[in-house]
C-alpha cells in the first residue's frame, strides 16, 4: 500500500491544516508505525543558527509537528555510516555526529542535503485509514526533484507531473 521513499501528496480535503498542500516522504516503517518528513515547507531559520558550533549555510525545513525541536537531514551522501537508508540514493540522518559527517562528505562528494525540524508520524493503521479516506495521493520522487527543485513549488510541480487536477483550492 505504501513504502519507504514514497511520497504522499495532500489532497484538498485533508482535515488537518498542518498538512494542507504538503508533500511528505515516508522515511521509516516499523511494525506498522510510519514516520515521514514534510519536504516542501521551508522555515526562516538557517542550520548554522539552530545548531551550536555548526557552520553550514542551509535553510531548515519544517518536517512536521512531532518533535519539531529536533533536526534531521535527508542527504545523498552514501559514505555516511549511521542513519536510515530511504533507498539506494538517499538516507535520513538525525544526530549531530551524522550532521558533521554528512556536511563534510556532501561538500567533498558534491552530494545534496536538506535539513528538517520535526517529522510526521502515524500509528499502526492510521495512514491506511487516511488513504482509504482519500486524504493522500501517492507518488515517487527522483533525487533531482527532491534536491534541485524549488521546495516551495514542489506541491504544484507534483500535481502537474502526476496530472492531478485540483479545483478545490
Amino acid at each position: 500500500m505504501f513504502k519507504i521513499g514514497q511520497i504522499l501528496i495532500a489532497k484538498p480535503n485533508i482535515p488537518e491544516y498542518t498538512y494542507r498542500k504538503s508533500v511528505i516522504m515516508i522515511c521509516k516503517i516499523n511494525e506498522g508505525e510510519v514516520i515521514g518528513i514534510i519536504l516542501n515547507k521551508p522555515s526562516i531559520v538557517e542550520v548554522k543558527k539552530a545548531i551550536e558550533n555548526f557552520n553550514f549555510s542551509s535553510t531548515i525545513f519544517y518536517g512536521g509537528p512531532i518533535r519539531s525541536n529536533c533536526i534531521s537531514s535527508i542527504h545523498s551522501c552514501k559514505e555516511i555510516i549511521g542513519g536510515t537508508p530511504i533507498n539506494d540514493e538517499i538516507c535520513w540522518a538525525g544526530d549531530a555526529l551524522s550532521f558533521s559527517r554528512v556536511c563534510k562528505n556532501t561538500l567533498e562528494a558534491n552530494a545534496s542535503i536538506r535539513f528538517y525540524a520535526g517529522f510526521t508520524g502515524w500509528e499502526k493503521g492510521d495512514l491506511e485509514s487516511e488513504l482509504i479516506n482519500n486524504y493522500w495521493w501517492q507518488a515517487n520522487i527522483s533525487v533531482h526533484e527532491l534536491f534541485h527543485l524549488d521546495a516551495t513549488l514542489l506541491y504544484e510541480y507534483l500535481l502537474k507531473r502526476e496530472q492531478i487536477r485540483c479545483e478545490l483550492f
